[in-house]
């Protein structure tokens, strides 16, 4: 039976969970709040599954090359605006859902705000799907599901972490040509525990709990996106990206899963078909162009993605580029992930302590100095202004 004893070992991608005869799996959160497997060992009958496909423990690994890549973006500025950065995995579902009568995987905010995969067959649900979640997703049985579907001879669009998109496929044991999955550059994956403080926090504050969080609020831009939380007394609040404690730990890395420091499944190690990035320094591109709502980088990494994405480019304005590019342009497609010690002096300050002093430590990680928020508020002042002015031109 499975069981972890480096949590270095396990990014909680669930294939255990899902293989398991006996449903003898639950995932279990530790001090820190993040799930690992659990087995009990009354029902458990030693089949060994759960450690045959997990992605880690058999040093999973893939052969895809990134062989076409691209700047992109979504002519659809509806759409561009609901996505991350470029709009192409909307692109991609559709084709699936519309032209082969298929099934979308991805993950959504449910009622409580946690993320969870879900499936669509239609492109109003794949609405859901669309956005940066920022936290780890709950996986649950959705492998089992995506298998049915793959049985069924439905065409299937998978979306998720590298480490998801690797743990069905070791899950699965075998290639299907009906599938094609879809991952992003991924710089790690906080978990609900904070965000539930950082939730907690907001809802006292304003007398009511939060119906929806935007973590990619793009009305102003891409380049100054920042988080829109909706509350059930219809109240919003837009919080500029500099000034969120919760991200700024993620992006500092004081609070990223275990397994992130040492992830197994960097640049093409999840066998993807595509991958999506954002392209930040894109103004430093060869070709691309800079759009006010965002553009991606989007790798194409086999042949059977190829295939999948004639036709959908006329949707898209695509520029060329390559993966010496985006490795220059996107530290985080290549670079390790570090181990920052401030993890572990943050997980010391909040020993013993409550949801609100917790909460107040996290406040500590707004690294930014008074000056520096002073210019990034006056700069995001210019740009709500000149928004102001095109809207009413």
């Amino acid at each position: 039976m499975i069981e972890i004893k480096n949590k270095v070992n396990c990014s909680g991608c669930e294939a255990c969970l899902n293989i398991c005869p006996k449903n003898c799996i639950t995932m279990v959160e530790d001090d820190e709040g993040f799930r690992y497997p659990k087995v009990d060992k009354e029902k458990c009958i030693n089949c060994h599954l759960c450690e045959k496909i997990c992605p880690i423990l058999n040093k999973y690994k893939s052969n895809n090359k990134g062989y076409l890549v691209y700047g992109a973006i979504n002519k659809n500025k509806k759409i561009l605006r609901r996505s991350t950065s470029g709009g192409v995995f909307y692109q991609l579902a559709k084709k699936v859902i519309e032209e082969k009568n298929g099934v979308v995987f991805g993950v959504r905010f449910d009622a409580d705000n946690n993320a969870v995969f879900d499936y669509a067959e239609d492109m109003d649900k794949v609405i859901q799907f669309l956005g940066s979640k920022y936290v780890q997703a709950r996986v649950g049985n959705i492998y089992r599901k995506v298998k049915e579907c793959l049985e069924n001879k439905k065409t299937v669009l998978f979306s998720g972490c590298p480490c998801q998109v690797a743990g069905l496929k070791s899950f699965l044991r075998k290639d299907y040509d009906n599938l094609y999955t879809c991952d992003f550059v991924c710089e790690g994956v906080p978990n609900e525990k904070l965000l539930n403080i950082f939730k907690e926090h907001y809802e006292k504050k304003y007398h009511s709990k939060i119906k929806n969080i935007n973590f990619r609020y793009k009305k102003y831009g891409w380049k100054y996106f920042g988080y829109l939380l909706t509350f059930e007394n219809n109240k919003k609040l837009y919080l500029p990206r500099n000034e969120v404690n919760y991200m700024n730990m993620l992006f500092g890395l004081i609070y990223v899963r275990p397994s992130c420091y040492e992830c197994k499944f960097r640049e093409l190690n999840s066998g993807s078909d595509f991958k999506l990035a954002d392209f930040w320094e894109v103004n430093n591109s060869r070709n691309t162009k800079y759009n006010f709502y965002g553009v991606s980088h989007f790798l194409i990494n086999t042949k059977k993605g190829e295939e999948l994405f004639k036709g959908i480019e006329k949707e898209i304005d695509l520029y060329e580029s390559n993966l010496d590019e985006i490795k220059k342009l996107n530290n985080t497609f290549n670079t390790q992930v570090f181990d920052n010690k401030g993890k572990h002096e943050f997980l010391k300050k909040i020993k013993n302590k409550n949801n609100d002093e917790i909460f107040k430590v996290m406040e500590t990680y707004n690294n930014l100095t008074f000056l520096n928020k002073i210019k990034f508020r006056l700069k995001l002042k210019l740009v709500k202004i000149k928004y102001s002015i095109k809207k009413h031109i």
